[in-house]
């Protein structure tokens, strides 16, 4: 038979075992953004293209993004630069940047589109949100 001590440092382990895969897994799922990478939005056609993201912290911003808020702040961003295009269907988004603030989120969608003679041409538009909330756009 097994001493006493033995079986609690054992149950200890095992607690300790047990929280840290919960804590991982609970980090992994709500805080899984990287700095840069890629994410799905809707073209002019309304067909899901990736493009490249990045992710600016200020420096004294402690405010976190869930992966669902991203996701939020950047389709409706990539929707506003779409709108602001004469021609909707040629807008082709490549880039957004997302600059963090402690109670705001700046965003930059970068894209392509054309104008009534059909020449493409580089843009940029700007939002601001508080929370998932746009506020401005320009």
């Amino acid at each position: 038979m097994e001493p006493k001590h033995n079986q609690i440092y054992s149950s200890s382990f095992l607690f300790i075992v047990c929280m840290m895969f919960i804590i991982l897994f609970l980090t992994s799922c709500s805080l899984g953004l990287k700095r840069k990478g890629s994410v799905q939005v809707e073209n002019g056609m309304n067909q899901k293209v990736s493009i490249n993201y990045e992710i600016i912290n200020s420096k004294d911003s402690t405010k976190l993004l869930l992966k669902e808020d991203f996701i939020k702040i950047v389709n409706q961003a990539s929707n506003e630069a779409r709108l602001s295009c004469k021609y909707k269907p040629t807008y082709e988004p490549f880039e957004v940047i997302l600059l963090m603030n402690n109670d705001t989120v700046k965003t930059i969608v970068n894209f392509r589109a054309k104008n009534g003679f059909g020449v493409p041409n580089e843009e940029s538009k700007y939002a601001k949100f508080r929370g998932t909330e746009l506020f401005d756009s320009f």
